[in-house]
């Protein structure tokens, strides 16, 4: 039996069966698919003595089960995390947090030499997740800058620089959430609005264009992902986690424009962070 507070990444396929990928110690989560559809990028976190936790971002092959060591973060109270693979799978970006000193920065890791290299940014923008890209490979990330709430930045082509966008619309208090997941032709986002939390899609310049997923009594959305099926709205599903509980969450699936919603998965567990397999109807996630 999995020690509390434990767990492991499962692989739900279109045969609705799961598949248990990895089995060391520690909370398995946030995983990432490669491009070739064949390693998944996690991070595992493990406490130590006096409650002292740390994150080390792993990597699981499909084709055999191995599972291999990427980054070795051994400050305590530090975290890697939030990774995302370069389009030709050779680089991957990933968030490093230390709360000790309360510093987040975005690394870059060659998996071919395990070259480390911080990504900087401009002064004074913070970074709150890593990058996920658009469609043309275009970067954007959460962020927020001092006196600002979290927010959507896009790296502009002439100058490099990432530049907010509107991804709140005229909606009320609302606060960016979570990292984009970027389709062919629009994204979608996490928000906090009044009321819980809501996917919200914006389009391909990442301006608002309206809530897809509300929050209901019943289901409350969290963390999208998008698959890359095809181009519209029919073609292209959602995948995001839903629960009233914090400690009883499953995984939905629906179209893009929030419709023809089915749950994937349920039982007393935590069941999280869905990512799709690139050009296939499956999807990792962890199970708590």
């Amino acid at each position: 039996m999995a020690p509390p507070w434990s767990s492991r990444l499962a692989l739900y396929s279109d045969t609705k069966e799961v598949q248990q990928l990895t089995f060391g110690r520690g909370i398995d989560s946030e995983p990432a698919w490669s491009p070739d559809g064949d390693t998944i990028v996690f991070d595992r976190t493990v406490v130590g003595r006096r409650g002292m936790t740390r994150s080390s971002l792993f990597s699981v092959r499909l084709s055999d089960g191995r599972t291999e060591r990427l980054t070795h973060c051994s400050q305590p109270c530090s975290f890697d995390t939030g990774t995302a693979f370069s389009r030709d799978g050779n680089v991957l970006s990933f968030l490093r947090v230390s709360y000790r000193n309360r510093l987040q920065k975005i690394m870059r890791v060659n998996l071919r030499t395990r070259n480390l290299k911080r990504v900087w940014l401009r002064p004074r923008l913070q970074p709150a997740s890593t990058f996920s890209f658009m469609a043309d490979g275009t970067p954007t990330l959460v962020a927020y800058e001092p006196g600002q709430k979290f927010g959507i930045y896009i790296r502009q082509a002439s100058s490099h620089s990432f530049v907010r966008a509107d991804a709140c619309g005229d909606l009320p208090r609302c606060v960016v959430a979570s990292g984009v997941a970027w389709g062919q032709e629009f994204g979608i986002v996490e928000l906090d609005v009044p009321g819980g939390p809501a996917l919200a899609r914006l389009s391909a310049s990442g301006e608002f264009e309206g809530v897809v997923v509300p929050c209901t009594h019943r289901v409350c959305p969290y963390a999208p992902a998008l698959s890359d099926l095809g181009g519209d709205d029919v073609a292209e599903e959602l995948a995001f986690e839903s629960g009233a509980e914090t400690l009883d969450t499953d995984i939905y699936v629906s179209r893009a424009d929030g419709g023809h919603r089915r749950q994937l998965t349920a039982g007393p567990a935590i069941d999280c962070c869905a990512d799709w397999a690139p050009g296939a109807p499956e999807l990792g996630a962890p199970k708590r």
